[in-house]
């Protein structure tokens, strides 16, 4: 493989590393209650073995309350979009301070 990397053609060891720190930049600017959903979120398809359209339609459940103020969503295009500071304010700080009812609050239905 090139540089020491991951076999014949895969990435290098420091094209893994570029995207392993650009991933964990991106995972700290984003909101901590929209990482617990994500979570909730592949937990459940999986469990429930879900096929494309259970998960489609669980999705745009959850979009619907992430647009009725459910969640972060707001915040982020405030920040991103309206006022262009780039500094959301996010509901928690970190992925441990979500309550479970909070993530349980985008699930239910509309």
């Amino acid at each position: 493989g090139r540089g020491g990397g991951g076999g014949a053609g895969g990435p290098s060891r420091e094209e893994v590393r570029a995207f392993l720190k650009s991933t964990l930049a991106a995972l700290r600017r984003g909101s901590p209650l929209s990482h617990a959903v994500t979570w909730e979120m592949l937990r459940r398809s999986a469990a429930a073995h879900m096929l494309l359209p259970q998960c489609l339609e669980m999705e745009f459940a959850m979009a619907a309350h992430f647009v009725h103020g459910h969640a972060d969503f707001l915040e982020g295009v405030r920040a991103l979009l309206v006022d262009k500071d780039n500094a959301p304010v996010w509901r928690y700080g970190r992925v441990g301070e979500v309550p479970a009812a909070a993530v349980q609050r985008v699930f239910e239905p509309l």
